[in-house]
């Protein structure tokens, strides 16, 4: 379960950071951003 939220949280920042210095735009949306969020915010609570 830890490495799936360290996988999730690096999964976050590589989609910001690619958001960032606008790459990747299509593959990385907000939306895609708020869906691993939430998929940490469920792993963590649980």
């Amino acid at each position: 379960m830890f490495s799936a939220v360290v996988a999730s949280y690096t999964y976050k920042c590589e989609c910001i950071l690619s958001l960032w210095m606008s790459r990747h735009e299509s593959e990385c949306s907000h939306k895609n951003i708020m869906n691993v969020f939430e998929r940490i915010y469920k792993t963590v609570t649980i």
